[in-house]
């Protein structure tokens, strides 16, 4: 069983700024999703700041594997501030 998180009917905007670049594909549902919840306050907003999260949901809520893991862990890795 997933666990759930009620929310109320309101949109919601998802700002994918800036918008001269290209954005495709599912890697930003985990993402969007774990902001949504940092915002609505059911996980800390600092929680995932030394993370950088790609992945697609499900509709169940379910992370599904993605194509292109591996060259986003190697940009992630190179993105690493001491």
């Amino acid at each position: 069983m997933v666990p759930s998180l009620a929310l109320s009917a309101k949109r919601v905007r998802v700002n994918l700024a800036p918008a001269d670049l290209p954005k495709e594909g599912s890697h930003f549902d985990l993402p969007i999703a774990l902001a949504l919840m940092a915002a609505l306050g059911a996980i800390p907003a600092d929680a995932l700041s030394d993370f950088v999260v790609v992945g697609e949901l499900n509709l169940d809520g379910t992370i599904a594997a993605i194509s292109g893991a591996l060259p986003a862990a190697i940009g992630a890795n190179a993105l690493v501030v001491s």
